[in-house]
């Protein structure tokens, strides 16, 4: 994993807490920010320019 692009431990900590695709992250994301009171989102399109699976 290790010369892989993107963010090798990020992807790790998605993975464990079962965020298996970039489309169940930026969900995730946008459900959380909710639930603190922010309107924030991250597009697929971030989530996959800056992740890989």
């Amino acid at each position: 994993m290790a010369d892989m692009p993107g963010n090798p431990l990020f992807v790790r900590a998605r993975v464990a807490q079962g965020l298996h695709t970039q489309e169940e992250f930026a969900e995730a994301f946008e459900g959380m920010a909710r639930e603190l009171g922010f309107k924030l989102a991250v597009s697929v399109r971030r989530a996959r320019r800056t992740m890989v699976l």
